[in-house]
């Protein structure tokens, strides 16, 4: 076996053995163990917004045993490029606009579908209900550091040699594939294709925790702060404030990127001698068996909540 074939079916591999220990996690300990517990006394304990933030204990785990199978994989080793702040300002902006253009396409599609977008408002619900607080700890600080340890340092670190292109793409898929709904997948592949060329071009994992929270803070805010807003002119005044910055920064990363696009500033390295050739990547990458068990589970979990169809 290749080394490429070796690496990517060890991430497969460690996609779908964290997948199957999350899920064990979850259903036979830690669901029976909430349902045990007196969440009143639970709650008074240590607080309502421990509580609610130990469901990201399995994100946590999942973590753990990803980067406990795959640690052994050698690293990528590559010239690290500096990106000024200007930059990474132009790539926040073009990856803020973008993103919620396949944000509101996973929207419209989930809505259409049988299920009518539940999952989608289920999730606003339980944002909203946590209070603002919670909310934004959850959105803005413990996601964007977990996700971006697991997809972008832990996972591009080993990939990168086989062509930047193909590393940020694949990259880019688990990540949306990850949160298992088509709205958050469409958001979330296309949020993962620029953070993976900030991470290829500087290595930094801290500039894409950043951008990463600063955009989960840009689009989540409205969600948290609407029910505070709408009453009372001054609320309403702020609510347009937001509103004014949202559209200000939608409209200047179409700008960023068009103008990028035409200049071709966006370049990829896959010159190294390592990386995978074009013809032969669906081959080593996207048909690996492995890969396609990770694909094929979490793409049947996406279907089976716009069917609205539960096991």
């Amino acid at each position: 076996m290749t080394d490429s074939k070796k690496t990517f079916t060890y991430i497969g591999l460690a996609m779908v053995i964290a997948y199957a220990v999350i899920f064990a996690f979850s259903n036979f300990v830690f669901a029976p163990l909430l349902l045990k517990a007196d969440m009143e006394k639970l709650i008074e304990t240590i607080g309502p917004s421990l509580t609610l933030l130990l469901t990201d204990v399995p994100n946590m785990i999942f973590l753990l045993v990803f980067w406990l199978v795959i640690r052994r994989i050698p690293k990528s080793d590559w010239q690290k490029e500096t990106m000024s702040f200007k930059s990474l300002l132009q790539v926040f902006v073009m990856m803020y606009a973008v993103s919620m253009v396949f944000h509101l396409i996973g929207l419209s599609i989930s809505q259409a579908a049988p299920a009518g977008g539940t999952e989608q408002l289920d999730m606003i619900n339980q944002m909203v209900s946590s209070g603002i607080p919670t909310g934004i700890m959850m959105t803005v600080i413990i996601a964007p550091v977990l996700e971006e340890l697991i997809f972008r340092k832990l996972m591009l670190d080993r990939i990168r040699n086989y062509g930047e292109k193909t590393a940020i793409v694949f990259s880019a898929l688990c990540f949306g594939l990850f949160h298992q709904n088509l709205t958050q997948f469409l958001f979330a592949f296309s949020v993962g294709l620029f953070l993976g060329y900030v991470y290829c071009k500087t290595g930094k994992v801290i500039y894409t925790m950043i951008m990463h929270a600063l955009l989960n803070l840009v689009s989540s805010s409205i969600m948290l702060l609407l029910p505070q807003l709408t009453n009372g002119t001054g609320g309403m005044v702020i609510l347009a404030v937001m509103a004014v910055v949202i559209v200000a920064l939608f409209i200047m990363g179409f700008v960023q990127l068009i103008r990028h696009l035409r200049k071709k500033d966006l370049r990829l390295d896959n010159s190294m001698i390592t990386a995978i050739p074009s013809g032969e990547v669906v081959k080593t990458v996207y048909l690996n068996p492995c890969v396609m068990l990770f694909i094929g589970y979490t793409t049947a979990s996406i279907v089976m909540g716009l069917m609205n169809i539960t096991f």
